[in-house]
């Protein structure tokens, strides 16, 4: 049966299951390959709670299947950060991925207003993740981190992809 549905109403039963797809493996990304993840999360709930950080959560039934984290750009108030990206391993290839970044897209510019630009990075040895964000029209803007430092993630450097996007009318 196909039950969709999708939602950045983010409080109670809907900021649980965020915290709980948080705990999951993320989409394309080793485990290892940030070893802090685990604080970042506690960080990450507590700043969804507070509306600094906003989520867009994606359900297959009753069942949640996939979240998409994103903040303003604490330098850039013209852009937004997509911080993180999850999708059960069981409803990945059904475009889950693609249709909440599409609707963090549209959604920004309404949460923060100003927005015309989502930014994301990873690490420039994650081909998988790339191809995912030039697939879906992010464009390669730097070999950083989204800080604007040399700064690499165990060693490797980032990647920093951005999409232009249209702003609420």
């Amino acid at each position: 049966m196909l039950d969709f549905r999708f939602s950045n109403q983010i409080g109670g039963q809907n900021q649980d299951a965020v915290a709980n797809l948080l705990i999951q493996p993320r989409l394309w990304i080793p485990r290892g390959d940030y070893p802090a993840h685990t604080e970042w999360r506690e960080k990450a709930i507590d700043e969804i709670a507070s509306e600094k950080k906003r989520a867009m959560i994606a359900y297959w039934g009753l069942e949640a299947i996939g979240s998409v984290v994103y903040q303003r750009d604490p330098t850039d108030p013209s852009k937004v950060e997509i911080r993180n990206l999850s999708i059960e391993p069981h409803a990945r290839g059904r475009y889950v991925a693609s249709f909440l970044l599409r609707q963090v897209e549209w959604e920004a510019p309404i949460d923060f207003p100003g927005t015309t630009t989502i930014v994301t990075d990873t690490k420039r040895t994650n081909s998988g993740l790339l191809a995912f964000a030039i697939e879906n029209g992010y464009q390669i803007e730097a070999v950083t981190t989204l800080d604007g430092t040399s700064f690499a993630h165990n060693g490797v450097p980032d990647v920093v992809l951005s999409k232009a996007i249209k702003t609420a009318d």
